[in-house]
């Protein structure tokens, strides 16, 4: 295709080919959103190719696939006048585990929030974007969940796409369905921006910090029997150990929340010490010696330690190289 004679394009532009290059920039990302499925191959189809100036238009990774800390929940299908309805949902990372390339991709800070919700694709071609359709509002804390939806030509009358194939409503037989995925799928994303602390139900990690459901609201609290605590506990002189207790009753009342909530909710990026937002991994081994060096080596706890490395925090954010860690530490000879 071959398109000449722009009689608009330099309407009100001071330079032409400025202009004309903005507009090259413009369809190749539209393209590459969506036409995202049919430029990416997969088991049953074949990439088609789609190049500007020979130029090949590369997909759009609109759920971060590529990024380990995605969440793609189990997918589900829905029947609609004899039709399947596939429907895969997806809970981006946490904007702190977000690389400068995964947050273009993402649409920047503003895209975020503004294209949670559905993607509905129409014969693997994108033709609706960024909407709940009315079955759940906008907000902050759900603005990493995205929800892809594949339906066929066939059921073009039940979805109301107009002459455009641009815009479309779910049908009323398939909203409740749609509904319980969305409160399955918001909830996925207010938990990633929940406070690295102790869910008030148990699980199998130990954590730094404890959480826990009280008459008033939630009180998160240190977490004194974490393994590296009970050692910092066991090397402080015994005349100093009111005042290290008093430290963390401190801490614990002065936990800075309504600041905390209102940096995870707006566009501020948490630092943090590598790009996947956790502990240095090349301080992990050291503070493993350090807290079995002070618990003991040779003893029961300190095996124990060793075995359940993987599962305490900040160890668990890296399990196997905790399990690494630890079968190192228990090969080393004792001095």
């Amino acid at each position: 295709m071959l398109w000449q004679n722009f009689d608009r394009l330099g309407a009100g532009e001071h330079s032409i080919e400025r202009a004309f290059g903005n507009r090259m920039d413009l369809l190749r990302e539209h393209l590459s959103l969506v036409f995202h499925r049919v430029l990416t191959p997969t088991a049953s189809n074949s990439a088609v190719t789609i190049t500007i100036n020979n130029n090949p238009v590369r997909p759009f990774d609109l759920f971060l696939t590529r990024n380990k800390a995605t969440q793609a929940l189990p997918p589900q299908d829905f029947s609609l006048a004899g039709e399947r309805v596939h429907v895969q949902p997806y809970i981006l990372p946490h904007i702190s585990r977000l690389s400068n390339e995964d947050l273009r991709l993402a649409g920047g800070e503003d895209g975020l929030r503004r294209n949670q919700g559905f993607y509905v694709c129409r014969n693997r071609r994108l033709i609706s974007w960024g909407s709940w359709f009315r079955l759940v509002r906008q907000e902050e804390l759900t603005k990493l969940a995205r929800v892809q939806v594949d339906l066929s030509n066939q059921l073009d009358h039940l979805w109301k796409l107009d002459i455009t194939k641009s815009t479309t409503h779910p049908p009323e037989a398939l909203r409740e369905g749609l509904k319980q995925i969305i409160g399955r799928i918001t909830e996925g994303s207010r938990n990633v921006f929940v406070f690295k602390g102790k869910k008030a139900s148990s699980d199998k990690i130990i954590h730094a910090w404890d959480r826990s459901i009280v008459r008033d609201g939630v009180s998160y609290r240190i977490n004194r029997e974490h393994p590296l605590l009970s050692a910092l506990n066991e090397e402080v002189p015994l005349q100093t150990r009111n005042l290290l207790h008093d430290t963390f009753d401190l801490l614990e009342q002065m936990i800075p929340l309504d600041a905390i909530y209102l940096d995870l909710a707006s566009h501020i990026r948490p630092a943090v010490t590598t790009e996947e937002g956790d502990i240095r991994i090349s301080t992990l081994e050291a503070l493993a010696t350090q807290i079995l060096a002070s618990i003991g080596r040779d003893t029961d706890a300190g095996q124990r330690f060793l075995d359940m490395l993987a599962t305490i925090e900040p160890f668990s954010f890296h399990p196997e190289i905790a399990k690494e860690i630890a079968a190192r530490l228990k090969c080393v000879t004792p001095m």
